[in-house]
This record gives C-alpha cells, sequence and structure tokens, in this order.
C-alpha cells in the first residue's frame, strides 16, 4: 500500500471514487509509455489527481518524468519504486510496504508516480511460476498475484 501524501489522502482517495485507467498491449514500440504520459498530464490539468504506477520493467515512465538522481533514490532500500513496495511480498515474508508516490514537478500538483524499478523482472517471473497453485487456492501465492493490485 502506498502511504498517500496529503493531497491524495485528503482529497483523491479519502472517500472521492477512485478511476483505475491501465495500459496494456504485449506488442512493444505501440506507444504506450507516451500515451499514459500525456493522458495523466491532461487529466491532471484538469483539476484531477493522477497517480502513475509504471509497473514497466524497461521504466520508460519513470526516466520521462524523473532526473537520475531521483530515480536512483527511488531503487534503494528505503526507496519508493514498485519494486520496493511488493518487494516482502514476493520474498514470502511480510505485506506490501507503504511508501509515498514521487511527485512529478512543482507545475503539476497533482500529478504522482510510483517510479518503476528493474528488479520487477524478478516480480514477473514469480507470478508465472506461482499462477497455477494460486487459481488452486494457495494463499500466499494468491498474495504475489494480487500484489500490484492491492
Amino acid at each position: 500500500m502506498l502511504r498517500n501524501p496529503h493531497p491524495l489522502r485528503q482529497q483523491g482517495w479519502g472517500g472521492c471514487q477512485l478511476v483505475l485507467i491501465s495500459i496494456f498491449n504485449n506488442k512493444g514500440g505501440v506507444g504506450k509509455t507516451t500515451y499514459m504520459f500525456h493522458i495523466a498530464h491532461l487529466l491532471e490539468r484538469k483539476g484531477k489527481i493522477v497517480l502513475m504506477v509504471d509497473c514497466d520493467i524497461q521504466c520508460n515512465l519513470t526516466a520521462y518524468v524523473l532526473q537520475d538522481n531521483q530515480i536512483e533514490h527511488s531503487w534503494k532500500e528505503k526507496g519508493n519504486s514498485i519494486w520496493r513496495v511488493i518487494e516482502l511480498v514476493y520474498e514470502g515474508i511480510g505485506d506490501i510496504r507503504e511508501r509515498s508516490p514521487s511527485k512529478i514537478n512543482s507545475k503539476c500538483s497533482n500529478l504522482y508516480l510510483v517510479p518503476g524499478d528493474l528488479l520487477l523482472s524478478d516480480y514477473e517471473n514469480k507470478l508465472s511460476k506461482t499462477w497455477d497453485s494460486a487459481t488452486s487456492g494457495n494463499t500466499s501465492e494468491l498474495r504475489v498475484q494480487s500484489a500490484i493490485y492491492r
């Protein structure tokens, strides 16, 4: 679970309707990241509070919006990357960590990002290995399967 900074908790997630938009295509190079980047900015300009979550192991969305030092900080042990959020679930020793998302910049006051992480590829491998047992009712494997959504 992400620890919501004040604007997200007070205005967006704390009682208001949450709309989830996912962009998916298994083919690379079709513009998914660019499309999401622009949609997020358009929604933010309309006064919406927008949280982008970079679940692509290439981390292109993260590279678009954060400086190199911010990316490196998000990948550290106390960082806020998507991997750091789900790491304990992956390892089977805990639940989702609370982390605050990164604020994009001062011009976009309602735009936030959970940075991507190269280590998310390990989680992708575990997803494929745990699918059968999760669908058979194995609780710990089901937690692995649902960690990103939770």
